[in-house]
């Protein structure tokens, strides 16, 4: 159960719908159906009580299933209730404080409150603490809380469901894990909710039903449309899901797109948002300069911290005055988003107010931004309680800008850090296991190790959760790597244990506690191989060289001759030294031609043996050959959480596709390109056919931020056309990674031919 955790509060307590495109919870403002109309529960709470005051603070939360949103009458209610020694108004009122919304920003009478309601017996307070303490905003991230606290929200929820409250089956579906192992278990909880007449567990059910069997896509619409004419704004959302990602016909987008305004209109903040960008494009929605600001300021005051943002960026590029930017901002940064929190240092910077760059400098460094650590330094402030490697990273950024005291900082912490790997490596060799579990969180993530000995191979995955019954084999299997520790080097940020055939364990270090350990080479499909790293297998290769050029034949191939070229391929050497497998990973501006000729000198090459024990291995490496020394960087694979707000993470095409909701796919060229091609295609009686790659990258609130051509169509009018056409029309949500959204980027490719 834990190893799903983390994926689940953060995309769902924190702010998906059932069913709908972002994930499988309910939203973070709303909490189960109230069991009182708002008068009676008003006036059941003046008359003291509790239970119907916490009721009464749930109704106006966020303005949904028809009520009014008022943050203040809800945060009354909730008061009352949470004084009086009622868990879930505590966790109501929590979550105002956490938010900001109908008071203050304030993250520690938001811890306090959660507390409290937790303590209480509220579910809802414990997930929300724990989803603070899982990606630290407002408070220093904490692991091993989150996935404490975690677990006592799903037996509380679970309890609650099973008893007399089942309006929170849904939420006990949600930490059960609808999509694992458990989601039989889950989808009962979800139909316990529906047959008790909670709308959004019958929404839940009626996905559910279209996952395990397609045809039955016209009784599941036929009910969530029922539901969503009911006032259930999830059930709108799901049905405009199922419309964008199967569509019957043409209107398919316009019926999600109405869909979703609808669902908007009851008060669900991320339709809000997504109809706010889709009225602002005008493709499928009429154009409307005022539905934009005021379905994405719904969003933003219901507590969609990207909404916020959208609204900050909307409002630079209008030139407003700059405090109605930094109100945006500053609200996207209290609502937790990492690129508005470093929006806010800046702009509080460029005034000298230090103490506001500081605060929201600490913040931004918590979820995980290092620059914005750097300015904390800077100031002279401690950092919070972030991982070591990202603490030496930011020390040793201001050490070499000529900061004192940071280089002091940065010795004592590789200091540190060898010491616990030393300390590590000894219980390794010892076979200590309570040394190792002193030493170690009490959940640890394993990425990418790699174990010449079968059994250990078999019972280690290259990807799994480090708990306390998997400790002992796992402390045996990795005496058989006969590690060492390597001094550290360079901008190296992490305490490395290192093995034959020359691979290197990181060790995540959070304090004096290993809390991930992973090894950063780039992944393989060979389950006889171990990946290495590119420059090892470079160090073993017998005179010859990896430095292929595309000579001029294979440049007039490409009919770009001052084009760069750029291609990946994977090389896997036999246990002898000989290339046994090669195949083209990615290629860039590139050509058959130069793909052959990369793969004709790998059919040449010779290696020396990798070894483990004296023995020979197979490996594998993925290796870049360019004729530019700007793209001759080999691919690393570092499976730690990206810098959030720093430089973008690239992703797959259909992973960013599945976020696009406005915008077409296929791009034709213009009525005067088409003819142009036409009679170009008749004078050489060839077939059109183009083919155009471009990178394309979006913030952390979805909004497209460039694009630049990788590979042109040879066409400048349909580039032109293609680039102009994607930046005007295309829209994405923002792009989560374990809830928390990222600028990511990626390759869009386009292929056309005419006949």
């Amino acid at each position: 159960m834990k190893e799903c955790l983390c994926a689940i509060w953060l995309v769902g307590v924190l702010g998906c719908q059932p069913g709908g495109p972002r994930g499988g919870g309910p939203p973070s403002g709303r909490v189960a159906a109230a069991r009182c109309a708002s008068g009676e529960c008003e006036r059941a709470c003046e008359s003291g009580d509790l239970k119907a005051c916490a009721q009464a603070a749930e109704l106006y939360w966020d303005g949904a299933n028809g009520h009014a949103f008022d943050p203040d009458r809800s945060l009354r209610y909730a008061t009352r209730g949470c004084d009086g020694g009622d868990g879930l108004a505590c966790a109501v009122r929590g979550r105002q404080h956490e938010t900001g919304i109908g008071t203050e920003w304030a993250p520690a009478l938001a811890v306090a409150d959660y507390e409290k309601a937790c303590t209480a017996g509220a579910g809802l307070g414990c997930a929300l603490l724990g989803a603070m303490y899982l990606r630290g905003h407002g408070v220093d991230p904490d692991r091993e809380k989150a996935f404490r606290y975690g677990e006592r929200a799903r037996a509380l929820w679970v309890a609650a469901c099973e008893g007399a409250e089942p309006r929170w089956c849904t939420y006990a579906a949600l930490l059960t894990g609808r999509g694992g192992e458990h989601g039989d278990l889950a989808r009962a909880y979800d139909q316990r909710a529906c047959d008790q007449g909670i709308a959004a567990g019958c929404a839940l059910v009626q996905h559910a039903r279209l996952g395990l069997d397609a045809g039955k896509r016209d009784d599941v619409e036929r009910e969530l449309s029922r539901l969503c004419e009911d006032g259930e704004p999830t059930a709108c959302t799901g049905l405009a899901s199922i419309e964008r990602r199967a569509p019957r016909d043409a209107d398919a987008a316009r019926r999600a797109a109405e869909l979703t305004v609808r669902a908007c209109e009851l008060g669900n903040r991320d339709a809000c948002m997504d109809a706010g960008v889709l009225s602002e494009i005008g493709e499928v929605l009429p154009r409307d300069k005022a539905a934009m600001p005021h379905r994405l300021g719904r969003a933003c005051e219901r507590g969609l911290a990207e909404a916020c943002l959208y609204l900050a960026q909307d409002a630079a590029a209008r030139a407003a005055p700059e405090p109605e930017i930094e109100r945006l901002d500053r609200r996207g940064c209290e609502l937790g988003n990492v690129e508005a929190c470093s929006n806010t240092v800046g702009l509080a910077a460029a005034r000298h107010d230090d103490a506001t760059a500081l605060r929201f400098a600490t913040e931004s460094c918590r979820m995980g931004f290092t620059t914005d650590c750097q300015a904390v330094i800077e100031r002279g402030a401690e950092l919070p309680a972030v991982p070591n490697y990202r603490q030496r990273s930011a020390y040793r950024a201001v050490c070499e800008a000529g900061h004192a005291p940071a280089c002091e900082r940065l010795t004592r912490l590789e200091v540190a850090d060898a010491a616990l790997a030393h300390e590590v490596l000894d219980a390794i060799r010892g076979q200590d296991a309570a040394a190792f579990a002193r030493l170690r969180s009490e959940t640890v993530e394993v990425t990418g190790l790699w174990f010449a000995d079968r059994a250990c191979a078999r019972q280690f995955p290259r990807d799994f959760t480090l708990t306390a019954d998997r400790q002992p084999e796992f402390l045996r299997c990795l005496a058989t790597l006969d590690a060492r520790v390597e001094p550290p080097s360079g901008s190296q940020d992490t305490p490395v244990l290192a093995y034959d055939p020359g691979l290197a364990i990181h060790l995540g270090v959070r304090g004096r506690v290993v809390e991930r350990i992973w090894t950063d080479v780039a992944r393989i499909d060979d389950p006889d191989a171990t990946s290495i790293d590119p420059d090892l297998l470079a160090s073993h290769l017998v005179p010859g060289t990896f430095d292929i050029r595309p000579g001029a034949a294979v440049r007039g191939a490409a009919g770009a001759p001052d084009s760069k070229m750029s291609i990946d391929v994977q090389v896997c050497v036999d246990r002898s030294g000989r290339v046994d497998g090669t195949r083209i990973e990615r290629s860039t501006r590139s050509t058959e031609a130069y793909a052959r000729a990369v793969l004709a000198a790998a059919a040449t090459w010779r290696f020396t043996p990798f070894l483990v024990r004296g023995k020979p291995v197979r490996v594998c490496a993925i290796e870049t050959f360019s004729d530019s020394p700007e793209l001759q960087t080999r691919p690393r694979e570092r499976p730690v959480r990206a810098e959030l707000g720093g430089s973008p993470r690239n992703v797959a095409p259909n992973a960013l596709d599945a976020v696009r909701i406005a915008g077409q796919k296929s791009i034709v060229p213009d009525d005067a390109t088409k003819t142009a091609l036409w009679q170009s295609a008749i004078s050489t009686a060839q077939r059109v056919h183009l083919i155009g790659s471009f990178k394309l990258c979006i913030s952390s609130s979805g909004r497209i931020q460039s694009i630049a051509t990788l590979k042109s169509t040879g066409v400048p009018t349909y580039d032109h056309k293609l680039i102009r056409d994607m930046r005007e029309t295309w829209r994405y949500r923002p792009f989560l990674l374990e809830g928390v959204p990222l600028p990511v980027c990626t390759a869009v490719t386009f292929i056309y031919s005419q006949h």
